[in-house]
């Protein structure tokens, strides 16, 4: 783009100023530009990845979701399975609302245990009580509406197919847990961790053992 005339003329300090109102404008516009393209990448690929997912579509080629994204997108398995959340939380969101990081890890364990209208819900308290929703004032919203204590989604929290029932209670919770558990700890990704580094996997392999003797033992004789 050609510079104004008031680039050229004036003295040094009113040209800089010039100058630099110029590079602020056009960095100002170059980050807008990312944050929208990366909120239309989220709401396209969101979606079908999520889908690709919950169906296993990844299968028989891929030995797991976090192998197939790796392998074929190049993601990490914690930006994929945030692409995976973002597009559950979302449905829940009202129209125009867009989720951020931050509100997909507060938000994402009260979908997985409580379903979507508890996210609608807590939404909407944050929102009539502080304006645009921000992680902090979710995080109370959820603890006001007595859904726990929001904590960081981890991997594959909230990433069981979509036609599986929610529960917010303790049975249901140990079954979900359960069934992530068997779905994703295979013989094929032990045999893989062990191969790429022994001692890494021979110390995560020792803490599953070490939840395995705490359950058992919290179990009623």
């Amino acid at each position: 783009m050609p510079l104004p005339r008031a680039a050229h003329e004036g003295t040094a300090a009113e040209r800089l100023a010039v100058l630099e109102g110029i590079i602020g404008k056009a960095q100002d516009n170059a980050e807008l530009t990312v944050r929208q393209a990366k909120d239309r990448f989220t709401r396209e690929a969101g979606p079908a990845l999520a889908l690709i997912h919950d169906d296993e579509l990844w299968r028989p080629e891929y030995e797991s979701f976090v192998d197939y994204v790796k392998r074929r997108w190049d993601y990490s398995s914690t930006h994929g399975y945030l692409l995976v959340a973002t597009a559950k939380v979302q449905k829940a969101l009202p129209e125009g609302a867009s989720a951020n990081t931050g509100h997909v890890q507060v938000l994402a364990p009260v979908l997985r245990h409580n379903g979507l209208e508890a996210v609608s819900e807590a939404w909407a308290k944050s929102e009539k009580k502080n304006g645009q929703p921000t992680a902090a004032t979710l995080k109370a919203a959820v603890d006001e509406l007595g859904y726990g204590k929001a904590t960081k989604a981890i991997q594959g929290e909230v990433l069981s197919s979509t036609n599986h029932t929610t529960t917010s209670s303790a049975v249901g919770q140990l079954e979900n847990a359960v069934a992530l558990a068997k779905k994703h700890l295979t013989r094929a990704l032990v045999k893989k961790a062990f191969e790429e580094s022994p001692e890494d996997a021979r110390r995560l392999t020792e803490e599953i053992a070490s939840w395995a003797t705490t359950i058992t033992k919290a179990a009623p004789k």
